[in-house]
């Protein structure tokens, strides 16, 4: 996969004039048609349809359960209990094909928006597909990890790693099903587990992994959370306390249009629409994302707290129920941002183990450079992500640029993952993977 633009840079940027000219580089280097210029409106909306690959997958999507830890005591208001689900899609014919790990994003199942583009597109490829829903999910936490405190990415990616071996052992007992080779991609947080997964596997060789592909990686994990947990206290004037009105407000200058249309689907194409003509302002639409992130974290509070008895949301005696009314533990939650789990929650666990841990090594531990020497060598791995993604700045920018090289996709436009269904993007994706693009 060619680059857009390649940099080679020798040390981190450092200010606005290294933001500038690394954009100016890239639009004079080719010319994207993303048309979304806004990073929080790309990642808010999306793809236009009529500009996304056209991806129609499995007719019958598989879902698979996992048992990994069968004697857990999972409380009832998990409703999946504790059995692990993954998606298993395979090719039913005599020819051999590449098998795809998908891993989801932070908040996301395996059945999500983005998982599922993206099995959809592998799957008309002529893949087999696992998909794996997010390790920040409350599946995960109850039935997925050794510890119920996700966070720790060497903790999570050993969970991940087993519950792919464990998935792929049903793809083997089916003697109709070839795989001839294994492939691994992620989107977000998920980019970042390939990654990682990437490195385990290459040191215990469960698939030895052809092409690793990370779609909008964080580089440093804890100040990426950081800088999402802001986008709502930067842009409420009462920070969390402040939801409540500003969902009020959206509410009413969307309603009538709604009861206008009598649209019911909300997907990139109305939301495009509607931002034409009632247009939501960037720190608005700056809540929205910060939003939709506090929701993956409070969900993810309120699953390790209950898990591991720990106390910060729910008494450790209180036994709740499938008939209990949450309401307000889910308020409580809404205050803990990613970075306030971080802290409170899983550094005093790892201090448990490791009297001499601090916020500064977890943050290390938390980004890809602490395996920076690893990915720059490993040749089959490769990155795509924009310049106006904001979960990172100009000095990650610049490390994924020494690290990566000509293996480093940049586009100038599409924020966090907005432009993740573009059909350029697509095509490069596919390319990437030796893989067949539908005309």
């Amino acid at each position: 996969m060619k680059p857009i633009v390649s940099l080679p840079i020798k040390r981190p940027f450092n200010g606005i004039v290294c933001a500038l000219a690394l954009i100016m580089s890239i639009s004079l280097a080719h010319a994207y048609d993303y048309p979304l210029k806004n990073p929080y409106f790309a990642t808010v909306v999306g793809t236009p349809v009529d500009l996304e690959y056209p991806a129609n997958g499995p007719n019958y999507p598989g879902v698979e359960k996992l048992s990994l830890f069968p004697k857990r005591k999972v409380p009832p208001i998990f409703w999946h209990g504790n059995t692990h689900r993954v998606g298993i899609d395979t090719q039913r014919n005599s020819k051999a094909a590449p098998l795809i790990f998908i891993l989801s994003g932070t908040g996301s199942s395996f059945e999500a928006g983005k998982t599922r583009f993206l099995r959809d597109v592998f799957y008309d490829a002529g893949f087999h597909i696992i998909s794996l829903s997010s390790t920040t999910t409350d599946e995960f936490i109850t039935s997925g990890s050794n510890s119920s405190l996700p966070g720790f990415v060497p903790d999570d990616v050993a969970d991940i790693y087993e519950i792919m071996q464990r998935a792929y052992a049903i793809v083997e007992e089916d003697k109709d099903i070839k795989v001839n080779d294994f492939y691994l991609t992620g989107f977000s947080m998920g980019a970042m587990h390939a990654a990682f997964l990437a490195e385990l596997d290459s040191r215990h060789h469960a698939f030895d992994f052809s092409k690793t592909m990370m779609i909008n990686p964080p580089v440093r994990l804890y100040d990426s959370a950081q800088r999402i947990d802001q986008l709502i206290e930067d842009n409420l004037p009462d920070g969390i306390n402040s939801v409540g009105a500003f969902a009020e407000k959206i509410f009413n200058r969307y309603a009538p249009i709604f009861n206008q249309t009598g649209e019911l689907e909300i997907d990139s194409e109305f939301l495009f629409a509607l931002q034409q003509k009632t247009p939501v302002s960037e720190e608005e639409l700056k809540v929205v994302i910060g939003l939709a992130f506090r929701l993956a974290s409070s969900s993810m509070v309120f699953a390790a707290d209950v898990m591991t008895h720990s106390g910060k949301i729910v008494l450790p005696t209180e036994q709740l129920t499938s008939g209990d009314t949450l309401t307000g533990y889910f308020k409580q939650s809404l205050y803990w941002g990613f970075t306030d789990y971080f802290d409170r929650m899983l550094l005093p666990y790892l201090r448990q183990r490791d009297n001499t841990a601090t916020l500064e090594q977890l943050k290390h531990q938390l980004s890809l450079e602490s395996i920076g020497d690893f990915l720059k060598h490993s040749e089959n791995i490769s990155a795509v992500t924009n310049v106006d993604d904001f979960i990172l700045n100009e000095e990650e920018l610049g490390f994924l640029s020494t690290t990566l090289g000509d293996r480093l996709t940049l586009h100038p436009y599409g924020g966090h993952g907005g432009n993740i269904s573009y059909r350029e993007n697509i095509e490069q994706l596919l390319r990437f993977f030796d893989a067949p693009i539908t005309p």
